[in-house]
């Protein structure tokens, strides 16, 4: 028992002096007006507190009465997504990844001689999306093209959606109805969870399986319930894996919060085998069936094609850290998977050599506060001003040159470091609390987990839209604790006034 709070101590005081070196990196506005950004960050604050404290102080009848109109509150965000969606759509002619499955699937559904199927050797994280992406344009091929792809806009918008319900239910299960409704508050407040609803790639795709495998291991650990919730939470980590990587983090976190619950948590040694055998046996099933899917696609050569893991941590030790043409140009050189390997081995050894250690740290550092965290907008104005369909509408809401751009860009700055303040703030007072092993402690693994991936991998701020939401939850978290205190505190006074 003593061990196992000491770990967690340890872990909070570790990750919270490391992301403190990242938060203060991560605090330059950039290019945009400091005192602009600073205001907003100000503003978002203080009306998250009110939002706050006004729910805190909401009446249980009320409550009650509230509830009534939460299916009519997801079917008008879901009218009015659809709409932002219509508005920002872009015609995927630009050809990076979104539009490159888009149009391998639409030549596979039409009998297409295209020779691009390569590409899902080359990015093999992209095939059980590609496959996803037939099967909606099969389901909606009586349509025409044009409705093909705003369907799949239609089903990224849902995913979305599933991902945030799984979100609330989760804040009520660890804290209540009231900071449930908050925390919502705060995740539609974040604007890359607009403007990435046009992008149906698999940044929204892989959400609900960062979301529902920690959903199910604490509706596992609150309810009692069978083994089904941990099984199956293991094999939608397993399955999201096939979209991203970040959901392998969510099992890892998974696993280790197991192995610290122990038995306190209801989790024994087959709890934790149950566990560890789906999510395995699911990795291993979903390997095998899209390695004979991408067999039928490309008969020969998949393996010239195919990028080693290597390719993934070179790219994250070049440069910024970020894609690199020159890093696919290097490496697709050779014809071999053999030689890839061999050579990414040797280049990764060089580059850390000559980094040296402080170097290497100072790369890391500038990495992953600069190009992962500082980044507001998670570079959503960067896709969907990719050929957008209204081509005058987008650059003027969006452009550099913009006011309302600009507007954008400063409030959704201010607004994202206002959240990661108040995630730190939560992380140092778990320093010194004594409940430190509750399930809170399982999205703060999770968090930690991906802060150490992008460490090594290539980092790009979209990559965060899939778990941004475990930081906007803690950071609200945090918020919202604060306008409790601020509303006991008035009791108190009133009392002994």
């Amino acid at each position: 028992m003593r061990i196992t709070r000491s770990l967690w101590t340890v872990f909070y005081a570790v990750y919270a002096f490391i992301f403190s070196w990242v938060f203060l990196g991560a605090g330059r506005a950039g290019t945009l007006p400091f005192p602009a950004v600073f205001a907003m960050e100000i503003v978002s604050i203080l009306l998250l507190c009110a939002a706050a404290g006004k729910i805190a102080r909401v009446e249980d009848a009320t409550l009650k009465k509230v509830r009534r109109f939460i299916p009519l509150f997801w079917a008008a965000l879901f009218c009015v997504q659809i709409l932002f969606t219509a508005a920002f759509q872009t015609s995927n002619n630009w050809g990076w990844d979104f539009d490159t499955v888009v149009l391998l699937a639409k030549a596979l559904l039409n009998d297409r001689n295209v020779p691009g199927y390569s590409y899902l050797a080359v990015y093999p994280n992209n095939l059980l999306y590609f496959w996803g992406t037939v099967l909606i344009f099969a389901a909606t091929r009586f349509l025409g093209e044009n409705a093909q792809v705003f369907s799949l806009l239609v089903c990224n918008i849902l995913v979305l959606d599933v991902s945030l319900f799984g979100i609330y239910k989760l804040v009520e299960l660890l804290k209540g109805k009231r900071q449930a409704y908050f925390i919502l508050l705060c995740l539609l407040l974040f604007t890359p969870y607009w403007f990435y609803l046009p992008i149906a790639y698999t940044d929204i795709f892989s959400l609900p399986f960062l979301v529902f495998p920690i959903l199910l291991c604490v509706f596992y650990e609150k309810k009692k319930q069978n083994f089904f919730f941990l099984a199956g939470s293991g094999a939608l980590a397993a399955l999201g894996y096939h979209f991203k990587g970040t959901p392998v983090i969510a099992a890892v976190a998974v696993l280790l919060y197991m192995l610290l619950r122990g038995r306190r948590g209801g989790f024994g040694k087959r709890q934790t085998a149950v566990f560890a055998g789906s999510f395995a046996g699911t990795l291993l099933l979903a390997g095998w069936a899209l390695s004979v899917s991408l067999g039928l696609l490309v008969p020969r050569g998949a393996d010239t094609y195919k990028m080693p893991v290597g390719y993934w941590i070179y790219t994250g030790l070049v440069g910024s850290g970020a894609w690199n043409q020159e890093v696919v140009t290097e490496v697709g050189n050779f014809t071999s998977y053999e030689e890839k390997e061999d050579f990414l081995r040797e280049a990764i050894a060089k580059r850390i050599e000559d980094y040296g250690v402080v170097g290497l740290a100072a790369h890391v550092f500038h990495k992953e506060a600069e190009g992962l965290w500082s980044r507001g907008t998670l570079n959503a104005e960067v896709y969907v001003q990719r050929e957008p369909v209204h081509s005058g509408f987008v650059p003027r809401m969006l452009g550099e040159d913009s006011f309302y751009g600009l507007v954008y860009r400063c409030y959704s700055q201010g607004y994202w470091r206002g959240i990661l303040l108040f995630f730190l703030i939560g992380m140092w007072y778990r320093v010194r609390q004594k409940n430190r092993e509750e399930a809170e402690g399982l999205l703060y693994l999770t968090a930690f987990g991906i802060l150490l991936f992008y460490t090594f991998w290539e980092i790009n701020a979209r990559y965060l839209v899939n778990s941004a939401w475990i930081i906007l939850t803690m950071g609200g978290d945090s918020l919202y604790a604060l306008a409790v205190h601020r509303k006991e505190r008035k009791t108190y006074d009133k009392e002994t006034g």
